[in-house]
């Protein structure tokens, strides 16, 4: 749908800075349907300000052409961190994929908490909570990007009962079904992720597409395995209750418990008794 390239652009006081520009590729620059999603993206996202959520900087047009201007994240995605990791066959550190999940619900928190001036939800829903679309700083930041699918209560387009947004392999049930979704979507694909980060591969892998399909319609989550045993019952738990195939039973938060881990004398991480921190994800909790 886009195309996006690296740029440099001048703030208000005259700093050069990087920045990144998103346009609309130029087979899709005349499609109505393109621009009204492109427009919603800016709308949306201008309205979230956060340190775990890509800042959109400008909505502007260049020769008749749609284009964003967005803050630029020097790094890599989490898609590309992960499968290098599976890749050399290792398993991410248990207490770093804590952290990444940990921020990456703060910024889900912020875009699901939003209000209008006269206090009334702004109804946002991301909708495509997916590896790629988590962007790691080599600074350590962990940013949330791409509300270009994102559902909200003044978006101008509006998807159809029965069509499928998003990444199929991150889907909540209902969302792969085509029904009305609301935050808990989001919370869903959040534990999916959470899922491959800790088991070192994807809940699905290995599946062809019409089996992907029944197993992302039914929530056919197999359980984490291979983690450590002092720290996998919480997660486990943690992974589980974000992920029911039932709307309802699924909480509408979602608590990720940190421990300290620091590394003893063998080359196992430990883990250190020490007072948990929590980061919820939903209108229900405190904003972190």
């Amino acid at each position: 749908m886009a195309e996006v390239f690296r740029a440099r652009a001048f703030d208000a006081s005259g700093t050069l800075h990087d920045v990144v520009v998103k346009k609309i590729l130029p087979h899709h620059s005349e499609e109505a349907d393109f621009k009204t999603m492109f427009m919603d993206e800016a709308r949306i996202a201008s309205k979230l300000d956060h340190p775990n959520v890509v800042r959109v900087l400008d909505l502007g047009r260049l020769d008749g052409d749609l284009f964003l201007t967005m803050e630029f994240v020097e790094g890599t995605d989490l898609l590309h961190l992960a499968e290098w990791m599976e890749g050399a066959g290792r398993k991410m550190p248990i207490a770093t994929a804590i952290h990444l999940t940990m921020e990456i619900l703060k910024g889900l928190h912020h875009a699901h908490t939003r209000v209008d001036p006269a206090g009334q939800s702004l109804g946002i829903v991301h909708r495509d909570v997916t590896p790629q679309n988590v962007l790691v700083g080599i600074n350590g930041a962990v940013k949330l990007t791409d509300f270009g699918i994102a559902r909200a209560a003044n978006r101008i387009s509006h998807t159809m009962v029965g069509t499928i947004k998003g990444n199929l392999l991150y889907s909540a049930p209902e969302q792969v079904a085509g029904t009305a979704i609301d935050l808990r979507a989001d919370v869903y694909s959040a534990g999916i992720l959470l899922h491959r980060l800790l088991a070192g591969r994807h809940a699905f892998d290995g599946d062809d597409l019409p089996k992907i399909y029944q197993r992302a319609l039914s929530g056919d989550i197999p359980p984490v395995s291979g983690l450590n045993r002092r720290t996998s019952i919480a997660l486990f738990r943690a992974r589980r209750r974000s992920t029911p195939t039932s709307v309802s039973r699924r909480r509408t938060s979602f608590v990720v418990r940190s421990r300290t881990f620091s590394s003893g004398n063998s080359s196992q991480s430990t883990c250190r008794r020490s007072a948990p921190t929590s980061v919820r994800c939903g209108p229900d909790c405190a904003r972190p």
